[in-house]
């Protein structure tokens, strides 16, 4: 039997786009998997229905408000391999598409449509560009948590100048279980309201730090005539 090297993670998606036979399938919402191959490649994707070994659990990381509340939760997440009872055996990347939205500002905008002269700064999408937007993001920064090293949690709330850090997380049980299943980037239940919730501890940064170049990037043209769109900010 050919066994993965721990590097090889399936793939878990949330589709806002649901094939036909995923609706028929059981369980809260539909479910696909694309299992790694020991090579490292992908097999195609396959449903995965409730009753399959694991997709309860599954399921209940990916929708933890279900079934009263399931909008809120990952977006992206990295499920852990524990060596307790009843955990999964092997990790899996977890993807909850209906937790993201797309296109936002950032990537919507054209890279002519600055505001130079604004508050943002040189290369921020202009507010007066016709983008799509989330309506939950207004003009300004709702407040967010950011999970950092040494299990500590931070609220900060952009408009009001301050960062504090989320006491004693016990009583947080949205925050902790969340992150203790894996959460990268998502929504979590944190005093009474739903908020983004950050996980920077799971990106790679010694790998970065370790370059033996410093880091460099160059900007893409700007040239109207390979970047202009119709309706682009002039």
């Amino acid at each position: 039997m050919t066994t993965r090297p721990p590097e090889a993670h399936d793939v878990l998606v949330i589709p806002r786009l649901l094939p036909t036979a995923i609706e028929n399938a059981n369980g809260p919402k539909g479910m696909l998997k694309m299992p790694v191959q020991p090579d490292g490649t992908y097999a195609q994707s396959a449903i995965v229905d409730a009753t399959d070994e694991g997709a309860r659990k599954v399921y209940g990381i990916a929708r933890p408000g279900a079934p009263d509340n399931d909008a809120y939760g990952p977006a992206f997440a990295i499920l852990p391999i524990r060596p307790d009872p009843g955990s999964q055996s092997d990790t899996c990347f977890l993807i909850n598409t209906e937790n993201l939205f797309l296109p936002n500002p950032w990537t919507a905008a054209d890279w002519d449509a600055f505001d130079v002269s604004g508050s943002a700064g040189p290369g921020a999408p202009n507010p007066s560009t016709d983008v799509p937007a989330d309506p939950a993001w207004s003009k300004t920064t709702p407040p967010f948590l950011v999970a950092g090293p040494g299990g500590r949690v931070y609220f900060v709330d952009v408009e009001k100048n301050r960062i504090a850090e989320v006491p004693d997380l016990r009583l947080q049980t949205s925050i902790w279980t969340q992150l203790r299943e894996g959460l990268i980037v998502g929504t979590v239940v944190y005093e009474g309201r739903v908020v983004p919730l950050f996980n920077i501890t799971s990106l790679n940064l010694a790998r970065a730090q370790q370059s033996s170049s410093p880091p460099s990037y160059t900007s893409p043209s700007t040239s109207p005539s390979t970047t202009s769109k119709p309706g682009a900010a002039k």
